[in-house]
């Protein structure tokens, strides 16, 4: 099997909180925000090239797919304090909840690419191939990573981008950040529930390889 590698990319972003995602607060102070993994790439959808050409098919919800031959998916996480006191992020885990084959039917659709690049703040971390969790490592010269701990304020957010790399199994995973402000440890995960649910915990994110299944340019389908 390939192994999966997620690269914490980490960059500081203006102070200000405006964009929506799977957000959660936890006292006392720290939010955490993604929207998942997303990006310009490839996507999986459970229906057949005809359907997709018939516009029977809602690509935004497909699932990112991860292969070498597609455009990086990515997920980028933002941290903040939501006083003036200073939350030190102590350090952040990737808990894989489950690992299972790529599905033998429907579609991969190419996206057009977005391109693009930031400040790359590097940490590896091995997608497990059961159930596990484990904890990222800073990769390439020390001064262009994130060095856990590190303070994050209401002023000085931070936010690190989860770039995942080639895999061959449909993966769905959580993401948990532990920190610590006035003496008091937190954690907080990531795990995809939906805005006004009440189920206690979210389904995770998911994020499959290519396998073996039919692949179609956007422009094909719809130019």
């Amino acid at each position: 099997m390939v192994p999966a590698v997620l690269l914490l990319i980490g960059s500081v972003i203006p102070s200000a909180w405006g964009w929506a995602g799977d957000a959660i607060a936890d006292p006392p102070g720290l939010k955490v925000a993604s929207p998942g993994p997303g990006g310009c790439g490839a996507r999986y959808s459970a229906s057949t090239g005809a359907e997709l050409k018939g516009g029977q098919a809602n690509l935004e919800t497909g699932i990112p797919v991860v292969a070498e031959k597609f455009e990086d998916v990515s997920m980028p996480i933002t941290m903040q304090a939501l006083t003036d006191q200073a939350i030190v992020v102590t350090g952040m885990t990737l808990n894989a909840l489950s690992s299972k084959a790529v599905p033998r039917h429907g579609s991969i659709v190419d996206g057009e690419g977005c391109g693009g690049g930031i400040d790359e703040r590097l940490y590896g971390v091995t997608l497990p191939t059961v159930p596990s969790s484990v904890q990222p490592q800073i990769v390439g010269k020390r001064e262009n990573g994130v060095t856990f701990p590190y303070k994050v304020t209401s002023d000085d957010p931070e936010v690190l981008t989860v770039r995942l790399n080639p895999v061959d199994r449909d993966v769905r995973f959580t993401v948990t950040v532990d920190w610590v402000s006035e003496g008091e440890i937190g954690s907080t995960t990531l795990d995809n529930k939906p805005d006004g649910s009440d189920s206690r915990n979210g389904s995770g994110y998911r994020v499959m390889g290519a396998g073996n299944l039919p692949v179609y340019e956007l422009s094909d389908l719809y130019g």
